[in-house]
Parts: structure tokens; C-alpha cells; sequence
């Protein structure tokens, strides 16, 4: 009886401290998830180096953060920093957000006569140059304190990178000693986790980076201006399947069209935006996380769009990687109880043919 209500306490006191530890620790969720998902991604990085400081494993963690931190946090930062700084340059700007007249008031014209409407010119343009500056004045107003939670992200990134690389092994071996779960399950759970983190990885971040790269281009060679602001939000918008990266360019391009008056670039940077952008936002990267995660691409998109409704931006990771951990949870699931049917058909032997 006394084992039973230690038991008991222990428990109560576990859940208590999980709770806390949990309120503590959820902040810092993203940071910490991104610093575990980078730490296995850079692992075969961090196996070379290990190899070459002899063992050292401090020094070679500290040695492979710095390595992660030049690849990927370092170019992150300047293109947030230069995006943040456009932001609040717009923002200077966004009292004379007004449409040109003239070109404005002819779409209007036009849409009048091919639908048989009424739309009055002025008031629709008073009323997308008000919304305009409504949409523009919380981006600059709050940059911020995006910029001081981001850099406490980044912190909290640094310094659970290095941990993990130095001391992930062991973490990772006391975790599986507490779950009471056979180990090759855990092993399943354990390589289906980094099979759909790169996947997840090389379509979103990789097919990201890649879209916002391309859009960038075309943005300069309009002569737009904000590219870095309109990159990260090519970026940020490429991990919404369905709409993507097009709610961006395709509001430049109209930008250029009745507000610059510049049709000629509209229509160069559309096409090119349509025929290379389009490309790889719609079907490369659609078909890189169905190939290598062996996800449904059913199921891809909808884990992606409930997983940013859900959780927010990291949704896009973690949302596909619930899908695959319930599948391949299913499957182990549906193992075990094959093995413990087999006993009892053992048990019971083939029937007997009557005489």
C-alpha cells in the first residue's frame, strides 16, 4: 500500500512540475524545435567535424554552431534586419499611398461595361489607398518588437544548438529509457522523424529560400522598391499551399499596373513571376514533400493548412510531422496486435473436421 501511494505522489508531482516546466518552456517552443531540427539535418556535418577534432565534443559542437550559424542564421538575419528596415521606411511613405487617376479610373470604366456595374472610381480608390495604409502601418509599428522576440529566439536557437549537438545522444537516450515503448518502435519513431523533417526541410525552407530568391530578382529588375521586405513576405507566403507565394507578386503586379502606371513591367514581371516562380511554389515542392515524407498529397496539404491554423508559422513543420508520427504509430499499432493474436490462434489450432 505505501509503494502504491508513492507511486501516486510521484505522479502528482511529475504532472505538477511538467505543467510548470511546460509553461516555462513553451515560449521558446520554435526556437527550440528549430534548433532539434537543424541539429539532426547538420548531423552528418557535425560527424566530420567530430571526426576531425578526435573526439572533443565540445569542441566540435561549438565548431559546428558556428558552421550552422554562418549557413543559415546569419543570412536569416541580415534579410529580416534589411526587411524590417523597409518596413519602416514604407511606413514614412504610407500618407502619400494614393491610386494615379487616370489609369485607375479606365480598369474601372472597363469592369463597369463588361459587367454592367456601377462602381464609382473615386470611392473605390479612396477606399483601397485607406485600406493600404491600414495594412501597412502595424507592419512598421510593431517591427520592434518582432526584432527584440526575435533575437531572444535566436539566443535561445544558439544555445540549444550547441547543447544538442554536444549532449543530443545522451538526451535522446535518457528520453527513450522513460518511454515505455519497445526500442525498435522508438528507432521506427526516431528515423521517421528525420525522414520527414528533410523532407518537410528541403520543400519549405529550401523551396522557399528558392522562391524568394527568383521573386527577389524579378522584384529588382522591375525596379520595385522594399525587396527585402517583399522577399520575406514571398517566403512566409510560399508555405501557404494553394495560395502561396502568388498573393505577393500578383499584388506587385498590379501595384505596377494602376498605382506606378507602369504596365510594360506588370506584365514582364507577372509572366516571369507565372513561368518560374509559379513552377516550383505549385508543383516542385508539392511533389518533393510527397516523395520523400511518402505522405498523401491529400494529406500533405491539409497537414500544412491545419498545422499554420493551429500553431501558427511552425505549423508548416510540425503539422505534416503529427500526420507522419500517426501513421506510422497506426502501423506499429496494428503490428502489436497481429502479435498478440498470433498466440491465441496457435492456442486454439486449426478446427476439427467432424467424422
Amino acid at each position: 500500500m505505501n509503494r502504491v501511494i508513492s507511486v501516486i505522489v510521484l505522479l502528482v508531482l511529475v504532472l505538477l512540475f511538467g505543467g510548470l516546466f511546460y509553461l516555462v518552456v513553451f515560449r521558446f517552443f520554435v526556437p527550440l524545435f528549430l534548433a532539434a531540427l537543424f541539429a539532426m539535418l547538420f548531423q552528418p556535418l557535425h560527424g566530420w567535424i567530430m571526426h576531425r577534432c578526435h573526439g572533443h565534443d565540445r569542441i566540435a559542437a561549438t565548431l559546428s554552431t558556428l558552421a550552422i550559424l554562418l549557413i543559415v542564421l546569419v543570412p536569416t538575419v541580415i534579410v529580416v534586419y534589411q526587411g524590417a528596415h523597409d518596413a519602416v521606411h514604407l511606413m514614412r511613405g504610407t500618407g502619400r499611398v494614393h491610386f494615379e487617376t487616370q489609369s485607375f479610373d479606365r480598369l474601372v470604366e472597363q469592369v463597369n461595361s463588361w459587367f454592367s456595374l456601377q462602381l464609382d472610381p473615386k470611392e473605390i480608390r479612396e477606399g483601397l489607398g485607406t485600406k493600404i495604409n491600414e495594412w501597412l502601418a502595424p507592419i512598421a509599428t510593431k517591427t520592434p518588437t518582432v526584432l527584440l522576440d526575435f533575437l531572444i529566439g535566436c539566443f535561445v536557437f544558439i544555445l540549444a544548438l550547441y547543447y544538442f549537438l554536444a549532449d543530443g545522444q545522451q538526451m535522446l537516450n535518457t528520453v527513450m529509457k522513460l518511454i515505455p515503448l519497445e526500442q525498435h518502435h522508438q528507432q521506427r519513431l526516431i528515423d521517421e522523424f528525420e525522414e520527414i523533417s528533410r523532407a518537410v526541410v528541403g520543400a519549405h525552407l529550401v523551396g522557399g529560400l528558392v522562391i524568394a530568391i527568383m521573386a527577389g530578382i524579378g522584384f529588382s529588375l522591375a525596379g520595385v522598391k522594399s525587396v527585402f521586405l517583399l522577399m520575406m513576405l514571398t517566403f512566409l507566403g510560399s508555405m501557404v499551399p494553394i495560395v502561396g507565394s502568388a498573393s505577393v507578386w500578383v499584388t506587385v503586379c498590379a501595384w505596377l499596373a494602376f498605382v506606378d502606371e507602369r504596365i510594360l513591367a506588370a506584365i514582364v514581371l507577372g509572366a516571369y513571376c507565372l513561368a518560374l516562380v509559379t513552377v516550383v511554389d505549385s508543383f516542385l515542392k508539392p511533389m518533393l514533400l510527397h516523395g520523400q515524407s511518402k505522405l498523401n498529397p491529400l494529406l500533405a496539404v491539409l497537414s500544412v493548412l491545419g498545422g499554420v491554423e493551429a500553431l501558427g508559422p511552425i505549423g508548416v513543420f510540425v503539422g505534416p510531422m503529427a500526420v507522419a508520427f500517426l501513421q506510422v504509430g497506426l502501423n506499429m499499432l496494428q503490428t502489436q496486435l497481429e502479435d498478440l493474436s498470433e498466440p491465441a490462434k496457435q492456442a486454439t489450432g486449426p478446427p476439427r473436421r467432424r467424422k
